[in-house]
């Protein structure tokens, strides 16, 4: 989670794990990811409140990150990811969710529309 393509967002309330709440932080990942690599300013707090999430959801360290720091970070990961996918290194997104809805699918899904069909 606290890496630049860890999400921002939790699956829970409380500081417990609630699956109600899966898709809605799936999808502001997802919203976020989106954005950043786009060069858009978003906003985390504002991404969460537009999905529906509670203040809570999002967690530190993102909770105290300014949307300029963040993207920074996601577009900086994300390209050094692609590199590696360019030069056909073997990639291993892994996160606690799977088999369950996790957003690592999307970061997965960006690098396969981005290096097209192989």
């Amino acid at each position: 989670r606290p890496g630049p393509l860890g999400n921002p967002f939790f699956v829970g309330r409380g500081g417990r794990l609630d699956e109600t709440w899966r898709d809605a932080c799936c999808d502001a990942f997802e919203w976020a990811f989106r954005l950043a690599l786009q060069g858009v300013d978003g906003g985390l707090a504002a991404t969460a409140e537009l999905h529906g999430l509670p203040p809570s959801a999002l967690v530190e360290p993102y909770r105290s990150m300014g949307w300029a720091e963040y993207s920074a970070g996601v577009s900086l990961a994300a390209a050094a990811l692609l590199s590696r996918a360019m030069q056909r290194e073997r990639l291993c997104l892994a996160c606690v969710c799977h088999p369950k809805r996790c957003h690592a699918l999307t970061v997965a899904a960006w690098l396969e529309r981005v290096m097209g069909p192989r």
